[in-house]
C-alpha cells in the first residue's frame, strides 16, 4: 500500500514516513513547525509572482516559446522544441533526538524542533538567493 503524505495541501508519496520511527503525532509537530518557519522566513515568494504548490510530479514551467531545429534536406517538416524551465528543488535533511520523538508522542508541546526550524530556514535563504541574485546551474538569472 502506498502511503501519501500532505504538505501544503499537496499529498507525497516520496517522503517514505511509514519507515521512520517518528509517531504521527511527532509527525504533526514536525509538520506544522515546518509550515510555519517557511512561511516565516520565504521573503522572495511575498514579492514575486508564483504558482504552487504545483505537486511533486511537476517538473518544469511551459515558457510558451519555442525553439526552431534544423530543417534536413529534402524535407520540408519544420522542426522545433518547446521551451521550459525545469523546476530547481531545495532540500535540507535534518534529524531529531529520539528523545523529542518520543516526548511528542507522550503529548509534550515543547519538543526540541530546532533542527526542523534550521533547516527551514536553509532551505528559505537557497531558495531567496536564487531569486533575487540568481543561481546559474538552475537557469535563474540574476
Amino acid at each position: 500500500m502506498e502511503v501519501y503524505e500532505k504538505w501544503e495541501g499537496i499529498y507525497y508519496e516520496h517522503l517514505h514516513r511509514e519507515l521512520a520511527p517518528v509517531t504521527d503525532e511527532a509527525w504533526a509537530q514536525i509538520d506544522e513547525e515546518a509550515s510555519r518557519s517557511l512561511k516565516q522566513y520565504l521573503a522572495a515568494r511575498r514579492l514575486v509572482d508564483f504558482e504552487g504548490p504545483l505537486g511533486w510530479k511537476h517538473s518544469s514551467v511551459d515558457l510558451g516559446r519555442v525553439e526552431n531545429l534544423a530543417v534536413a534536406q529534402m524535407d520540408s517538416v519544420e522542426r522545433a522544441r518547446r521551451q521550459v524551465l525545469p523546476l530547481i528543488e531545495f532540500r535540507v535533511p535534518f534529524s531529531l533526538a529520539r528523545r523529542e520523538l518520543e516526548a511528542a508522542a507522550r503529548g509534550a508541546t515543547d519538543v526540541d524542533l530546532s533542527a526542523v526550524i534550521a533547516s527551514s530556514r536553509s532551505a528559505s535563504l537557497a531558495e531567496d538567493g536564487a531569486i533575487f541574485h540568481g543561481f546559474e546551474d538552475g537557469y535563474i538569472a540574476e
